[in-house]
């Protein structure tokens, strides 16, 4: 496998137009072959088959015409090869617990992966999405990136998503995207976005307000983006059954966002910053039929409950709230839902049971 592709590095090396001849695209096509079926030592596959990409740059698989000189490169069968292979590759490596990927790789994989995407790979789709937002989540959430480069990595690994909905989904089934859907319900997508949105916000490490990096979309860019192409895809109704089970979260991301919005910096630009970090999350809420679950949700938030300001910025992604009728305050996003619920005037997580029989008073179904 190594012998083919220095060979072929060779060939391409030595090629007059520095791309490819028939030998090389040949060789090429054996050495990805190899690389996901055959060989064992499938890192050193992978990091070889990365470093072609980046080496051209991509411009083989943008030949056009060209490239069909010799024969199709990639039919589903192959496309679905290569899904599978990074799939595998995004898995916890022992059962002890979750052992994450090196990012640097997964990074440039996802790269290489979004060009090999073919709308034949459909049934793919679902957990090639859903296991990338959960991989996303976790490197957020170990800071394996570091604050300043948090929001500038998840934005370029964001493009790539977008690929492979934008490839796929708009011919996709619709059991397909009924699958895709259930599969971001399940994973930690509103968790990834909310954060991340919040790290765009002023006062937060890693929220830079220059986004465009070399021609590369931000990431409240690519959270647009993909929200038309959801809505663009799929039909509202399919929409309306699923999300609403998670209102707690929708709750903490929106007063999070809406604070960080009045509350922000004295300079207008970060509260231009501030305001459109807002405008993409209701794009989002909209975009997944789930704007009026929030308003009726907030509404039944009393104005004792969780939100009251702490003054301990202890929490590295924002202020510390602390509960206004309970002792207990909590540094982590992730314990905010145990805090507002804890802040009712009704008791200890009896908060969230009324909101639910409101919800379900108005024909709308929530998750206990």
């Amino acid at each position: 496998m190594l012998l083919f592709w220095q060979v072929w590095g060779l060939v391409s090396l030595n090629s007059r137009d520095r791309i490819h001849d028939p030998l090389g695209v040949w060789l090429y096509d054996i050495l990805r072959r190899c690389c996901l079926v055959c060989t064992t030592d499938q890192e050193m596959a992978v990091r070889s088959m990365m470093y072609d990409v980046r080496k051209l740059s991509g411009q083989w698989w943008n030949l056009g015409g060209e490239r069909w000189k010799y024969g199709p490169l990639v039919d589903a069968e192959d496309s679905k090869a290569i899904i599978r292979a990074y799939l595998r590759r995004l898995k916890p490596t022992n059962s002890t617990g979750w052992n994450v990927p090196d990012m640097i790789l997964v990074y440039h994989l996802i790269e290489f992966v979004a060009g090999f995407v073919v709308p034949e790979a459909e049934d793919l789709l679902p957990c090639l999405i859903g296991d990338s937002i959960d991989l996303f989540w976790q490197s957020l959430i170990d800071n394996q990136f570091g604050h300043e480069q948090t929001v500038l990595k998840l934005g370029r690994m964001f493009i790539y998503i977008l690929k492979m909905i934008n490839n796929i989904l708009p011919q996709a089934s619709d059991y397909t995207k009924e699958q895709l859907l259930d599969w971001i319900d399940k994973s930690h997508f509103i968790d990834l976005l909310g954060r991340t949105l919040l790290m765009c916000t002023p006062g937060v490490p890693g929220g830079a307000y220059g986004h465009e990096d070399d021609g590369h979309p931000d990431f409240m860019t690519c959270t647009n983006e993909i929200c038309i192409h959801l809505q663009d895809s799929i039909p509202g109704h399919m929409f309306e059954p699923k999300f609403s089970h998670i209102l707690d979260d929708w709750i903490k991301y929106y007063s999070f966002l809406e604070y960080r919005c009045e509350m922000g910096s004295s300079l207008e630009k970060h509260r231009e910053n501030a305001r459109h970090v807002q405008g993409i999350w209701k794009r989002v809420l909209h975009t997944l039929k789930q704007a009026d679950h929030v308003a009726v949700a907030v509404g039944c938030v009393p104005p004792l409950c969780s939100y009251a300001r702490c003054p301990f910025p202890c929490d590295p992604f924002g202020m510390r709230n602390k509960c206004a009728q309970c002792p207990a305050g909590y540094y982590s996003l992730d314990c905010q839902t145990r805090d507002w619920t804890c802040g009712s005037e009704l008791g200890p997580h009896s908060r969230r049971c009324e909101i639910i029989s409101r919800l379900e008073s108005m024909g709308i179904r929530a998750k206990h």
